[in-house]
């Protein structure tokens, strides 16, 4: 007798994004606000979710080591 299953699969990911704005004090955040706006447009325009890249892995985290490729947004000046 077949026996159904629920598998629940950690994921994670990242999305990176070129984005201009001005050179001042705040401008790392600007960049970051501004990519995650961007992040989240294309992903709402994309009906199938195809320029989407997930990466499935075993698990998130073992003790205190994380196997997540990017653990936090980074910002760096082009």
């Amino acid at each position: 007798m077949a026996r159904e299953y629920v598998v629940t699969i950690p994921v994670v990911g990242f999305i990176s994004y070129t984005v201009e704005v001005d050179d001042d004090a705040s401008s790392e955040n600007d960049a970051r606000k501004e990519a995650i706006e961007l992040a989240w447009k294309a992903y709402e325009d994309d009906e199938d979710h195809r320029s989407v890249e997930w990466n499935a892995i075993e698990r998130i985290s073992t003790g205190n080591v994380s196997h997540a490729p990017v653990n936090e947004i980074s910002v760096e000046k082009g």
